[in-house]
């Protein structure tokens, strides 16, 4: 036993009682802690532990282990920089518009990252494609909705097979219909009213516009921490490395660069 352990709590006698109180406080405590927890976990079907996730068991068996592997670094370094200085100068599909609006090249990249991918598996599998997704840029879409020529001759290119793509609302009315599958009618309105409620309250990328007009008032460093951090998903050690700074430090250097998005946020959305 220390002598400063002595010196506080007394006596040999004294500090074993000392301890059998402290130990009797920690497992009280964590009593009430697992008690709560396990509460929680009854109210909420989506608090649960590992395979007896019911939302998860849907995804797998969805899936089906078809999700695709991550691709390799280099080659997702080396896609990035063929956007960043051939596709996007030169306005080709998908993904120029979005060097405006985003903050990193890798960020900028990300449809035509997508794209690639699609590009490779369509290579290896010998079947139709039909991507659905609700970006509906005109870096994807032709003006009478059909996909842009550019994007089909590029998969004609990789697969002899067809393509297309739609949204999602439109592929639950398809599937309605052509498939068999019993989408609910209900389904398709809620899909409709959020989309209505959403572009009501904020207007079609209102809230992209604000977020690009409060970072760009923001430091360069203050930008730099944000991005990383949520853009970018780097691990704090990861930033507090490349910002040359301690973990600490990088802590409540981010702490106040948010403080101070949020200000210029509300000062931008009551203007």
């Amino acid at each position: 036993m220390s002598s400063d352990a002595k010196e506080a709590f007394g006596a040999s006698r004294r500090w074993q009682e000392s301890r059998h109180e402290v130990s009797g406080l920690l497992d009280e405590t964590l009593e009430r802690f697992s008690s709560a927890f396990d509460a929680l976990v009854a109210a909420d079907a989506a608090i649960v532990p590992g395979d007896d996730d019911p939302v998860l068991r849907r995804i797998d068996a969805l899936l089906n282990a078809g999700a695709a592997k991550d691709p390799d670094p280099l080659l997702v370094r080396q896609r990035v920089e063929d956007f960043a200085t051939w596709r996007a100068p030169n306005q080709i599909p998908p993904g120029w518009r979005d060097v405006a609006d985003k903050y990193t090249p890798l960020l900028q990249a990300g449809d035509y990252l997508l794209w690639s991918e699609l590009l490779d598996h369509a290579a290896r599998t010998p079947t139709p494609f039909l991507l659905v997704t609700n970006d509906q840029k005109d870096d994807w879409f032709a003006k009478d909705g059909e996909p842009l020529r550019a994007l089909v001759n590029e998969f004609g290119r990789r697969s002899a097979h067809r393509y297309g793509q739609m949204n999602f609302n439109d592929f639950l009315a398809l599937a309605r219909t052509a498939l068999g599958a019993a989408v609910a009618e209900t389904t398709l309105e809620e899909i409709v009213e959020e989309r209505r409620t959403s572009a009501d309250a904020a207007g079609p990328d209102d809230s992209l516009h604000l977020l690009r007009a409060a970072m760009e008032q923001l430091s360069e460093r203050d930008r730099q921490v944000l991005t990383l951090h949520f853009f970018e998903e780097m691990d704090p050690a990861e930033i507090a490395s490349a910002m040359g700074v301690t973990r600490p430090t990088l802590a409540r250097m981010r702490a106040a660069a948010l403080s101070r998005l949020r200000d210029t946020w509300n000062e931008f959305a009551v203007t």
